[in-house]
């Protein structure tokens, strides 16, 4: 793809490359509105279950999209290290127990049945579970306090926030081990054209005059 003329200057963090990177960012949005969910002091948890199914979704979404990421055109080592962090992924499922025993169940059960794991739980003041569910008239922040809870697979029992911030934090792990294999940092700049480093300018003075410098002449 020919890039326009005008773009030639711009620069970009190495992960905004990435469409890996660009799914883990709007998984984290979606998160962080689950999150606000359950601050709220209101116990009507009606948009949890839409940022759930974002939240999940998107940072399984994200791994799938290491293969994506593993034909990058922009760099030919950077396309390398997703390629051998995904078959790491695989080859090593006892480290990474967040992903097979929980992401990638649940986001299936979510697109293919509809179906998640996590559910209402209601609680009294003392921390006992209220059972049965309290009516939508009992209920009240002044007499019990709400939470979401996983009722099935290997996390059952967990607190759903926490496992799905897990997650989170995973894919996280994960984009920037890739990047690191490939020798660069997630946040490093590079030009979207060529994929070089933006210059650092560094000026000196020898003899009267002023010689300025790039951070690419210095790698050379």
């Amino acid at each position: 793809m020919t890039i326009p003329k005008k773009y030639a200057n711009t620069y970009l963090p190495v992960k905004y490359f990435l469409s890996s990177y660009r799914a883990y960012s709007d998984g984290c949005q979606a998160v962080k509105l689950l999150e606000k969910d359950l601050e709220g002091s209101s116990l009507m948890l009606s948009d949890w279950k839409i940022h759930w199914i974002a939240a999940c979704a998107l940072l399984r979404g994200a791994i799938d999209l290491f293969k994506l990421d593993g034909s990058i055109c922009v760099n030919r080592n950077l396309a390398q290290a997703f390629k051998d962090e995904w078959a790491a992924v695989g080859a090593t499922k006892e480290d990474h127990p967040v992903f097979w025993n929980f992401l990638r169940d649940e986001r299936n059960s979510i697109l293919h049945e509809y179906r998640w794991s996590a559910y209402e739980e209601y609680l009294h003041l003392d921390g006992t579970i209220a059972a049965p569910r309290p009516s939508i008239l009992l209920l009240s922040s002044e007499n019990y306090e709400s939470s979401l809870r996983l009722r099935s697979g290997a996390y059952s029992g967990r607190q759903a926030l926490d496992v799905i911030q897990e997650s989170r934090d995973w894919v996280r792990d994960r984009i920037n081990s890739a990047i690191c294999r490939a020798g660069l940092k997630p946040d490093e700049e590079r030009n979207i054209v060529d994929f070089s480093l933006r210059p650092k300018v560094v000026s000196s003075l020898i003899g009267g005059s002023t010689i300025l410098r790039s951070s690419n002449d210095e790698q050379k």
